[in-house]
């Protein structure tokens, strides 16, 4: 119980840093970063054109050296602001590349807006493989819980802690 808790204590203020790290971008509107078999998404304010095309293609590099096995993807949208809907085309191929490359697993923290929470939904609405899961999470220790119980444990606390520090 208490490595469970300090594991879900580290990965919060883990997840919450702001650092540049190897294997992390982070630009104004989005940070990446992959640990295992998982690529940590997180979308900030508005979005321009340049700024999805860049995204995705950040993106693909990053999920590049784990789409030859099954991996996950948590997508925390709670700062995502409206995007213009000529964006959610780009998105949607985005998810379907996904689909074609091995992703097994999306967690997803939601913005409580239900427009946002739309807009989320429009641009992920591609066909998905029947192995395919997802699950909407209320907050980082149920981020945490769903990929431990899905198969997609992170690495060991104090493997991560001297990958961070």
């Amino acid at each position: 119980m208490i490595k469970k808790a300090a594991m879900a204590a580290f990965f919060l203020l883990y997840w919450r840093s702001l650092t540049f790290k190897m294997g992390c971008e982070m630009t104004a509107s989005y940070q990446l970063e992959c640990h295992s078999q998982v690529l940590f998404v997180r979308a900030f304010g508005i979005t321009t054109m340049r700024d999805v095309t860049d995204y995705v293609n950040d993106f693909r590099r990053l999920v590049r050296p784990i789409f030859n096995m099954p991996w996950a993807c948590v997508l925390d949208m709670r700062c995502w602001q409206p995007s213009p809907a000529e964006q959610f085309a780009v998105l949607r191929d985005n998810t379907t590349w996904c689909m074609h490359h091995n992703r097994a697993l999306s967690v997803i923290l939601l913005p409580s807006d239900p427009l946002l929470a739309w807009q989320f939904i429009q641009t992920t609405n591609v066909a998905k493989p029947d192995n395919f899961r997802s699950f909407k999470a209320v907050d980082d220790e149920e981020v945490m819980e769903i990929l431990q119980r899905e198969g997609f444990p992170l690495r060991d606390v104090n493997q991560l802690s001297r990958e961070a520090g």
